[in-house]
């Protein structure tokens, strides 16, 4: 990524403090201005490349000395992010300088891993406020603050060829990430969020998952990959379909159906959609709210159109929401089975467990297995 450093002088008297009562001592200013100017045009080619970052050792190879670097320190033109590796800039650095600074502080043959390289390959969620770098397994550095390490065996077998900044491949990442996060809310949503911004799919991750036998929670991640193949796209449509669908034994909607010329105005995406289920056979929509394309005005009022729309095709939405699908799941699988019933479905759900209530609420009896 190139990027334009813009030369940030301090004021005469801040450089140089003497210098404001003679014509020579303004031309000495002038002249050292000058040199400094020289010292940002031999570091141009790291700057360009590293988001105007650079490290002493790039310094003094392109023929800077230990003095100029100090002098420009002190002018307050250059500033230090970590020991040995300098931003040719003032102010606050974004995420990318940090990223950047991070990696050369690391060294050769570091690379960006987790939610960093993630970020940097197009992912848009997560939080990155530390960077996280993946350095070979037999190193011990000790990371400064705002860097967070891991060491890795054969590093060079998974980061991206040919790249810079150098860094891990999108799946083995987000394999990654989601190991630590654990399998959680968070952890879960990694694997969803970087299909459904395909960034990649689940036969990727799936070939990736089997180059790391020893990945904490690996066999979850198997199965919930199976899962997002099959059309859920969000961590709330995976709990519907674990916790909702199969525990209670409910018929299968087809999922991501799209629904051809349904253009609601105002809405983000207008025009095509696609439902999260339909259950065609009973004229029954299946839409799961979670907190990402729900959360405005805007966003309520296109799924109110949406839901009008579709009974005016003559199809009943049911709409849920994390409460309904992740607190009280067997209440949930109740409702959608009397809606079923309603609709002309002949089965029944059964028990999750031995305290379930799905079955009384839905019909008052456990049903069989026939749907």
């Amino acid at each position: 990524m190139s990027q334009d450093i813009g030369i940030h002088r301090a004021p005469l008297h801040d450089r140089c403090p003497q210098a404001v009562t003679t014509q020579s001592r303004h031309s000495l200013g002038s002249a050292h201005d000058q040199e400094m100017d020289r010292d940002l045009v031999l570091l141009r080619p790291y700057l360009d490349t590293q988001a105007g970052v650079f490290t002493r050792a790039q310094a003094l190879a392109v023929g800077l000395t230990r003095k100029a670097i100090e002098a420009n320190l002190v002018a307050r033109r250059w500033q230090r992010v970590l020991d040995g590796v300098f931003a040719a800039f003032t102010g606050d650095l974004n995420a990318r300088q940090r990223a950047w600074a991070a990696l050369l502080w690391a060294g050769p043959g570091a690379a960006l891993a987790d939610i960093s390289a993630l970020r940097w390959q197009g992912f848009s969620g997560g939080e990155d406020t530390v960077v996280h770098i993946s350095v070979d397994h037999g190193r011990r550095v000790t990371e400064p603050p705002g860097v967070a390490l891991s060491r890795r065996s054969r590093i060079d077998e998974f980061v991206v060829p040919n790249r810079r900044p150098r860094r891990l491949r999108l799946e083995d990442a987000a394999l990654h990430r989601a190991s630590r996060l654990g399998i959680s809310t968070d952890g879960l949503s990694v694997l969803f969020d970087v299909c459904r911004e395909r960034l990649t799919t689940p036969g990727r991750l799936r070939s990736s998952l089997t180059l790391l036998p020893k990945l904490q929670e690996r066999k979850v991640m198997w199965a919930i990959l199976d899962d997002v193949a099959q059309g859920a796209h969000s961590f709330l449509e995976f709990t519907y379909l674990r916790d909702v669908e199969r525990a209670h034994v409910l018929p299968r909607p087809q999922r991501q159906a799209r629904a051809e010329g349904v253009h609601v105005v105002g809405a983000v995406n207008a025009g095509n959609v696609w439902r999260d289920g339909l259950y065609d056979q009973f004229a029954l929509v299946l839409e799961l709210d979670g907190r990402l394309g729900h959360e405005t005005a805007a966003d309520r009022h296109a799924d109110r159109v949406r839901d009008a729309r579709a009974a005016g095709e003559g199809l009943l939405t049911l709409r849920h929401g994390y409460s309904e699908v992740v607190c009280t799941p067997c209440s949930t699988a109740a409702l959608v089975a009397r809606v079923l019933r309603a609709r002309g479905w002949t089965g029944a759900p059964l028990p999750c467990r031995v305290d379930c209530v799905a079955p009384a609420l839905s019909a008052g009896h456990v049903g069989t297995r026939s749907a």
